[in-house]
């Protein structure tokens, strides 16, 4: 996990999908409501009434998914914990566990799905949260995110601390996407040794399509 870490001083090397894989086992998080992610993120049910939202980092329970469909939402939910899903498969005829109506294991970087398929992405201490310390996976994850938003789509990212949000090598990334993406930070609290945290909101340019890797 990169919190307090200087990323402009983090590697360039890219890293495997086994390094990804193990890095996120056991990385699974209690799950918030979508009152939570109504604070963080700063929309309301109503905007989201209609859309296909995915939720990258999601917890076991996913608790924002569940309360989202309630409503009418349609969310993906993006568990990061390989282990857990590989556990869950093994077991589910003995337990006669039932699969989450909509669940895919994966990771960021290597996002499972088609071309333009959200109209909204969130990530809530998941990304950057526990990206590993390559800027490399910092590049990927922006890629996928990208790539899998429909033009005219927001992906949402909650926490972004201040070392990161002041990171040339971030902004830089950032910048290099340009053509793609408008991009805006929104200071949102202190977290608890006093440091600024924000918001990154992501917002796919429309007529812009898949991107060249």
């Amino acid at each position: 996990m990169i919190e307090k870490q200087e990323f402009d001083k983090l590697p360039k090397t890219p890293v495997g999908h086994g390094a990804r894989k193990k890095a996120y086992e056991g990385t699974t998080v209690t799950g918030r409501s979508f009152r939570d992610y109504e604070d963080m993120f700063g929309f309301s049910k109503k905007e989201l009434k209609g859309k296909t939202v995915l939720d990258i980092g999601s917890s076991v329970n996913e608790r924002f998914s569940q309360e989202a469909r309630e409503s009418g939402i349609n969310v993906v939910s993006l568990n990061p914990d390989m282990s857990y899903w590989k556990a869950r498969s093994k077991m589910k005829d003995f337990l006669k566990l039932k699969e989450p109506q909509r669940s895919v294991a994966g990771v960021v970087q290597e996002l499972p799905f088609g071309d333009e398929s959200f109209d909204i992405e969130v990530s809530a201490f998941a990304v950057p949260y526990y990206l590993l310390g390559h800027e490399q996976e910092y590049r990927r994850a922006i890629q996928e995110v990208i790539r899998t938003l429909k033009p005219g789509g927001k992906a949402y990212f909650y926490p972004i601390h201040a070392s990161l949000y002041k990171s040339r090598s971030f902004s830089k990334i950032l910048d290099d996407y340009s053509e793609y993406i408008d991009r805006s930070f929104e200071l949102i609290e202190k977290d608890m040794d006093g440091a600024d945290t924000y918001r990154l909101t992501i917002t796919k340019k429309i007529g812009e399509r898949v991107m060249n890797e």
